[in-house]
């Protein structure tokens, strides 16, 4: 399996973005994913519900394959086309559906990069007429989740645009969060972030915790003379 460190992420995306960049006109930020998706890495994304709980919210199919979706009242049996990404309807134009279709992006990319690596196709792993639960899905491919989320949130909040804001703007801060929460100023501002990439306020919060922005100190330190902001958003 293909072991990754933060930095080798950050390398991945900085990359793969770069060329994207070169061939769309759009504005860097927030990031086009289904632009990027579909144009880009040549990928299909569709939107259907996946589960009655919101176990799946997303997944991903290297080769046509029959995955087997199970709802409270019935299975269904449904063909997913090769390089295909499938989300869960109830994400549509959602900024956690953004985060979705990056993460399984990241699938692809983490994937491709191994293929590279090591001379094997990642393909050879689904055997053709076989019906595959999302869990088998994931264990036939074997990545780290951990790697494409951080490959996710890399994609969209893409470190190089991301200081350049925090310098311009905000000197290079160091935002503190208490427990699971923010004082008044820091939630504002880690919002303000939040709202230009287009994704939560939590994923904003991981990846200024990965950047090492973010101090963390217990809850019962919280000092603040406004209201308590808790941040509620999943990512």
């Amino acid at each position: 399996m293909l072991r990754l460190s933060r930095n080798d992420i950050e390398d991945i995306a900085e990359s793969v973005l770069r060329d994207y960049t070169k061939q769309s006109a759009g504005k860097s930020i927030p990031i086009d994913i289904d632009g990027f998706t579909r144009q880009h890495l040549g990928l299909q994304v569709q939107y259907r519900r996946l589960s009655d709980d919101g176990s799946v919210l997303g997944l991903t199919a290297y080769r046509d394959v029959q995955v087997k979706l199970t709802y409270t009242d019935r299975i269904v049996t449904v063909s997913v086309s090769e390089d295909s990404i499938l989300i869960d309807d109830t994400l549509h134009r959602e900024r956690r559906g953004r985060f979705t279709i990056a993460h399984e992006c990241a699938h692809q990319l983490l994937a491709c990069s191994e293929e590279r690596r090591t001379g094997t196709s990642f393909r050879k792993a689904f055997k053709p007429g076989k019906v595959y639960s999302p869990c088998e899905l994931k264990s036939a491919r074997d990545w780290s989740e951990w790697q494409a989320n951080a490959l996710g949130a890399a994609l969209l909040m893409p470190k190089f645009e991301l200081l350049q804001i925090l310098h311009r703007e905000f000197w290079m801060p160091k935002f503190t969060m208490y427990g699971t929460r923010f004082n008044s100023w820091d939630y504002e501002a880690v919002k303000d972030l939040a709202d230009r990439f287009e994704v939560s306020i939590t994923s904003m919060s991981l990846r200024l915790k990965g950047l090492g922005f973010i101090d963390l100190k217990p809850e019962s330190e919280y000092r603040d003379p406004l209201d308590i902001f808790c941040d509620g958003e999943g990512a």
